[in-house]
């Protein structure tokens, strides 16, 4: 028996065209790529030129360029299309079997008569195999390219081998110089159905050729079990398992039930097998329950028997000493104690011996490599456009497994979104996907998505041939949870409380109590990752924790029933953690580390909603309007504002938070602030600032005096009362110095130097010692809002210049500050730089992300407003576009979309916005005339605002 090659295992598996690394495309300008339908696969390869190419590098280069010119050149002549190429293998489409054949015939006979170096021979397998095909953007996906790639696998070089289906579409268009020669049935390695499989013969082509590679030959030693459903996807990971395999005798893989690890090791295990040493055998350690039986199952598999008086352990290391061979021993972890000692044995006295193994938790001994398989690729939120979605191999999973229930069943515009929803909230995991997939007997797509929620009894049904952990979702995640000790069980229902993610600290907080102690926590936590109930994540030298959706719903489940008195003390728990953070966070989002802290609170988004939703359960309001008013600058910076307000105003209206207390007087002017900039309903922010305001004097508390000033001195300038609006700050001012907080005064001068620039004077000077002050501060949120004002001065004075590049530095300041209300202001107002320069494309496409940012800013109105003031800014200024590009009909529509909204929000346009409104107006009613001018404003006037954002967005 020859020795195995650990350097053969490790040569590159099929290539079939999942691994698209193309160098060529189509190869003329008459072929087309054949339609959806019956097509015939060609896939080509040349034998042993890893070797070849190691060896004598610059003769392959000239070989192979030969190779390609071959092969294209026959390959087009039959009307063949290349799909694609990888590495030396070609993967072409035909539309007609025949053609195929007499490509790859033709091919061969070239091939053979080629004069090739003796140091560098190129001998190609070859295959056809002809189904149906999933066609995107010039490539072919599906079980049938799947099989194509496997089928050339198992052929020698010179060799062109045929699939049965094939087979019997040219069998009576043969040429007489051609037969098909029957080689019997073969199991090809990704350890689906047996394929019958022939191969072609005659004048010119090389025969004599040694058994097919397949799992049949009796070279190829394995007893890897049959498989009845195809293996989708998981490129990368075989990859990347079998470069592990090189390097390391123990390879784990590990991962959460369901997640695919023994299809996943199967399959990596079927193309290690090669032929060399004393082969490859799985062990499956699902069925045993007595642990004393791992020895006696994996000598039963290798053929050797046990020795009376002799530990059986002994016996298998002795035999295996000069053994060179593959062991997988697969669901190890409710034996793991005793499979992770014979695997040391093992590695130890059997030096030619190598471990695949799977487990939900590393063995955990010397010389383990360990590798997590990662749940298959799922959609983004929203993505339900058929072509993305077909990239993904959830998505491709789940369309497989569901035409086994409905034939012909299609991913396609209408169930596409449905399907991304269904693959993402099943987390990617290939059981669920597939219990998922067995309900499409008696549910449509969306039925079953809308189930979705009790997918503990909906996901039931799997193989009845399959133990009973291995039937249901619930089965497989109780069968884990009951291999857990009492802490950890503990643990892993407390972490149910956390939403998206968590840090060590918040676990920590969180979870400890009763049979966990605090110093318990990290050993336990880093237990639940090893066990794959837990996944963390490492981004920037900083570990968050998550569960998956699914394991989080049987955490929740579990916790409830654990009882009440434990469930409200996780979940209040909770609700204190993530008050004191944003506690702690609120005196630093105003300063040098503003950005870290604004960064660390949006990773714990949607704890802090978990939180601020049972705060509205607490009967004491205190705690919610804490943790609003601690929240307010962050929701304001990163674009949460109308979450932020309905929020606040929730907990402001409660019947229990109606006394008059500071806290209230916070919260109410907070919510002001909010409802301001994003709400934009400026009669709703004066009353709630001027409560504050009153609440404030009584207290006498000059911070949030001042703070209620500021507030309705802005709205005052919004609304065009800039005398109004100075007398608030002559009134405020005084008091804002003589805080210690100099950003109180800031905020009063920045408002002071609009309302100057609104009565026509100049407010340049109190505008910029606002930024200086603010500078001081190290508020940089600050300092980037009074450069746009300070660049909107030089804009009214009519020095572009210094605009664009007090515009340009603000924008800078908010994209690192991840402020998208600041972002918008400094993309719109830069779009007017553009239009007053004549750039109409660049000011379009300003004015076009303001308007965008804006609308995603403003998801949930509460006053039927789909964006606010700033958004209102950009449409003008895309009006202003649209004259420039000569659309003046569409420019008129959107003056009056602008007209309408302004009027209806009770503000006034600003001075610049106003002198650019109405030299427009003049120079589209000097272009289309007074009537058509009037008519088309008015529709604008008229449109739902849903109509009027299209129409902006949709410029050409």
């Amino acid at each position: 028996m020859a020795d195995l090659d650990l350097g053969a295992r490790l040569a590159p598996v099929p290539r079939g065209p999942q691994v698209p690394r193309p160098r060529h495309r189509p190869i003329g300008q008459t072929v087309a790529v054949p339609p959806l339908g019956l097509v015939t696969l060609l896939f080509t390869d040349i034998e042993g030129s890893t070797r070849a190419w190691e060896a004598h590098s610059e003769q392959m280069k000239v070989a192979l360029s030969r190779h390609d010119d071959i092969l294209r050149a026959e390959i087009e002549r039959a009307d063949g299309f290349v799909f694609k190429t990888v590495g030396d293998a070609f993967c072409a489409a035909f539309q007609s079997a025949r053609s195929a054949l007499m490509a790859a015939v033709a091919s061969q006979h070239a091939l053979r008569a080629e004069p090739w170096p003796e140091e560098t021979p190129i001998r190609v397998r070859m295959a056809l195999h002809s189904g149906e095909c999933e066609e995107r953007d010039n490539d072919y996906f599906g079980p049938v390219v799947n099989r194509a790639a496997r089928l050339e696998a198992i052929a020698h070089g010179g060799q062109v081998l045929l699939s049965g289906v094939t087979a019997a579409l040219v069998g009576h268009q043969l040429p007489d110089d051609i037969v098909l020669r029957d080689l019997g049935e073969h199991r090809l390695k990704d350890l689906g159905r047996p394929e019958r499989v022939f191969q072609v013969a005659g004048t010119g082509l090389a025969d004599g050729f040694p058994p097919v590679k397949s799992l049949n030959n009796p070279r190829l030693q394995n007893n890897l079990p049959e498989q009845v459903s195809s293996f989708v996807g998981r490129d990368r990971e075989l990859a990347e398992i079998r470069e592990l395999v090189g390097g390391a005798r123990l390879v784990t893989l590990a991962g959460p039930g369901g997640v695919g690890k023994t299809r996943l090791v199967l399959q990596a295990a079927a193309e290690l097998v090669d032929g060399s040493g004393g082969g490859v055998w799985f062990v499956d350690l699902a069925p045993i329950s007595d642990a004393s039986l791992v020895a006696t199952s994996v000598a039963k598999v290798l053929g050797l028997r046990e020795e009376p008086g002799r530990p059986v352990v002994e016996t298998l290391a002795e035999k295996l000493q000069d053994s060179r061979m593959l062991v997988v021993l697969d669901n190890c972890e409710h034996v793991i104690d005793v499979v992770a000692a014979l695997a040391q044995t093992l590695l130890a006295r059997c030096r030619l011996v190598c471990l695949l193994a799977t487990s939900r938790e590393p063995l955990g001994i010397p010389g383990e490599h360990v590798y997590r398989v990662p749940s298959l690729p799922v959609p983004a939120p929203g993505d339900d456009v058929p072509e993305v979605l077909m990239e993904l191999e959830s998505v491709r999973l789940f369309l497989d497994r569901a035409r086994q229930q409905k034939p012909g069943f299609a991913l396609d515009a209408s169930n596409a979104g449905t399907i991304g929803h269904l693959c993402r909230r099943l987390d990617g995991i290939p059981f669920a996907i597939e219990l998922a997939a067995a309900r499409l007997r008696s549910l449509s797509v969306r039925d079953l998505d809308a189930h979705l929620d009790k997918r503990f009894r909906l996901l039931t049904g799997g193989s009845r041939t399959a133990l009973p952990r291995q039937q249901t979702l619930q089965a497989l995640i109780d069968w884990s949870y009951d291999l857990l000790s009492p802490a950890e069980q503990a643990l892993l229902c407390r972490l149910s409380v956390f939403a998206g993610g968590f840090d060590f600290a918040g676990a920590e907080a969180v979870c400890s109590g009763g049979e966990v102690e605090e110093f318990e926590v990290v050993g336990l936590l880093d237990t639940l990752v090893d066990k794959s109930l837990v996944q963390a994540d490492e981004t920037g030298g900083t570990v968050r924790y998550r569960l998956l959706e699914t394991i989080r719903e049987y955490g929740a489940s579990r916790l409830a029933a654990r009882g009440e008195d434990e469930l409200d003390r996780v979940r209040l728990a909770h609700r204190e953690h993530y008050l004191a953070l944003a506690e702690a966070a609120e005196s630093h989002l105003r300063g040098v580390n503003e950005i870290e802290w604004v960064d660390r609170l949006d990773a714990e988004l949607d704890n802090l909603r978990v939180a601020l939703a049972e705060c509205l359960a607490d009967p004491d309001p205190t705690p919610g309007l804490r943790l609003g008013v601690a929240l307010s600058e962050f929701w304001a910076t990163r674009g949460y504002g109308i979450e932020g307000a309905e929020m606040l105003l929730a907990h402001l209206a409660r019947p229990e938070a109606q006394d008059p207390t500071p806290l209230r007087g916070r919260a109410l002017v907070a919510a002001a602030d909010l409802v301001k900039d994003y709400v934009t309903d400026y009669a709703a922010a004066v009353s709630r600032a001027e409560e504050g305001l009153a609440i404030a004097r009584a207290h006498g508390d000059d911070v949030l005096t001042v703070k209620a000033l500021s507030l309705v001195a802005i709205i005052r300038n919004l609304q065009g009362d800039y005398a109004g609006c100075l007398r608030l700050v002559d009134e405020a001012l005084p008091i804002a110095r003589a805080c210690a907080d100099g950003r109180l005064a800031a905020r009063l001068l920045n408002s002071q130097g609009c309302a100057l620039d609104g009565l026509g004077q100049d407010g340049r000077a109190p505008i910029e010692e606002s930024v200086e002050l603010y500078r001081r501060a190290g508020d940089h949120r600050w300092v980037a809002r009074t450069v746009i004002n300070v660049g909107l001065t030089a804009l009214n004075t009519g020095d572009l210049e210094a605009a664009r590049r007090l515009f340009g530095e603000g924008i800078v300041l908010f994209r690192e500050l991840g402020d998208q209300q600041g972002l918008a202001t400094g993309a719109i107002h830069a779009g007017f730089v553009a239009a007053l320069d004549g750039d109409a494309e660049r000011a379009g496409r300003l004015f076009r992300e303001g308007l965008d940012i804006t609308r995603r800013t403003v998801a949930r109105p509460l006053l039927g407003y789909a964006i606010p003031l700033l958004g209102y800014a950009a449409i003008l200024g895309l009006a202003l576009t649209s004259t420039l590009t000569g659309d003046a009909e569409r420019a008129a529509m959107l003056h009056g979309v602008f007209t309408a909204r302004f009027e209806q929000l009770g503000a006034v346009v600003e001075t610049l916005e106003s002198r650019l409104r109405d030299a427009d107006h003049a120079r589209l009613r000097d272009l289309m005339g007074d009537q058509a001018f009037d008519e088309a404003y008015r529709r604008g006037m008229s449109l739902p605002i849903a109509d009027a954002l299209a129409l902006a967005t949709t410029m050409p």
